[in-house]
């Protein structure tokens, strides 16, 4: 929320070594920049083996030494070593400690749940939770499918939804934002020729032109917000290019193997069904990658940033309010834990305390997100972002290529 510092972050997974030392680093710079107090940084959950994401294996590049980064990764290995328990035990009770001192708590959970189930269970009847893309529809099909901040902890996500405490679950895409993407305006018709046909990465309103300044932004280390995650997100191009060609030679010898099995067609066409919506899901985002990374000129790269986590505003930023266009309250469930277990099924139904922005106008977080990449190809210094009065800067972005709020379906 606008001018509002937390005084405790809680990490969650990764190399914890690592996303403790790059979170340290990037507070000490919002204390430098924005003269805020420092919140108390904890870690709650690390991460190991499959666990690790291509997020996790790009992470510290640019604002740690490549020595740093390497020595943090391995120190970071054993989850049941004494540091790493007693970092999670003093975390857990901090964590404890403020839902029960406080009267009510809302919980912005921009990843998986673990970790934070059995917290959550204990405090349910004075806790409510936002949680960010958990879920979207399947390209050309009827059918929802898990996403990243459900499927990595799928057991997790599955109580935590049966628990009854309230959850509003937010995303640009389930949303049907015209905003579904954070691109430059240079890249955005390629972008869209690109997604997969008949699925909610393309929303309804095709108005949204894109931002300007992110592709032809130059780096400099002295703005190190900037510097840091513009590599982070060359990192992470750059990993799951090379996990999509993987998983898409996996897919390949399954689908193969499958089709050797002489099964019936209704077990066949199953099984390839499901093969299918993994691709789709799974494939989509590494090759679009790979085909604008082709397309990078010295004074024009592509870059891509994704918009769910920013969602949450809806939620938390009063002023964002009259922007929720329709909610509604849903089941949530996975039918099929083993076999198909990335399907999902959502319904509308009453009394479940799950609900979905359905409907929502992006125009002002359009304009919030304007106005932090100026910040950001201006050198960082031109005014802060903590502090702006976003209506006004609104008001006259569109002078500079944003439409104007009549522009926009309501």
């Amino acid at each position: 929320m606008e001018n509002t510092t937390p005084t405790k972050v809680f990490l969650h997974g990764g190399f914890w070594k690592l996303r403790d030392a790059c979170a340290q680093a990037m507070w000490d710079y919002n204390r430098e920049t924005f003269g805020i107090t420092k919140p108390e940084i904890m870690t709650l959950h690390g991460s190991f083996g499959k666990g690790l994401q291509s997020f996790d294996h790009a992470e510290g590049k640019r604002l740690l030494s490549e020595e740093d980064i390497q020595n943090l990764k391995a120190a970071s290995l054993d989850l049941n070593n004494h540091e790493y328990l007693k970092k999670i035990d003093e975390a857990t009770k901090s964590l404890k400690e403020t839902l029960k001192n406080n009267d009510f708590t809302t919980i912005a959970l921009k990843t998986a749940p673990a970790g934070l189930v059995d917290i959550i269970e204990e405090f349910k009847h004075k806790v409510a939770i936002i949680w960010t893309g958990p879920v979207e529809r399947v390209p050309k099909s009827s059918t929802w499918e898990t996403k990243y901040n459900y499927y990595q902890a799928p057991e997790e996500g599955d109580k935590l939804l049966d628990m009854k405490v309230p959850i509003v679950i937010v995303s640009p895409w389930t949303g049907n934002a015209r905003m579904s993407a954070i691109i430059d305006k240079k890249f955005m018709p390629q972008y869209r020729s690109l997604l997969p046909k008949g699925t909610i990465y393309i929303p309804t309103d095709l108005s949204f032109p894109g931002f300007h300044d992110l592709a032809s932004m130059r780096l400099k280390p002295t703005s190190k917000f900037s510097y840091y995650i513009f590599a982070l997100a060359e990192g992470l191009r750059d990993r799951m290019i090379e996990s999509a060609n993987v998983k898409a030679a996996d897919l390949d010898a399954e689908e193969e193997l499958i089709r050797s099995q002489h099964l019936s067609s209704a077990e066949l066409e199953e099984k390839i069904d499901d093969i299918n919506m993994r691709r789709a899901s799974q494939l989509h985002l590494g090759f679009r990658w790979k085909s604008f990374r082709d397309m990078d000129t010295v004074d024009s790269v592509f870059r891509e940033f994704c918009p769910v986590d920013h969602a949450v505003q809806f939620v938390t930023d009063p002023k964002m309010k009259k922007y929720v266009k329709e909610v509604v309250e849903v089941k949530i469930n996975r039918p099929d834990k083993v076999g198909r277990k990335y399907q999902v099924d959502v319904t509308p139904e009453r009394g479940t305390n799950v609900y979905i922005i359905s409907q929502m106008d992006s125009k002002l977080l359009e304009s919030k997100t304007q106005s932090m990449i100026s910040w950001m190809a201006t050198g960082e210094k031109s005014f802060n972002p903590a502090t702006t009065n976003w209506q006004g800067v609104y008001g006259t972005r569109a002078l500079k290529g944003l439409p104007s709020s009549s522009s926009s379906r309501n």
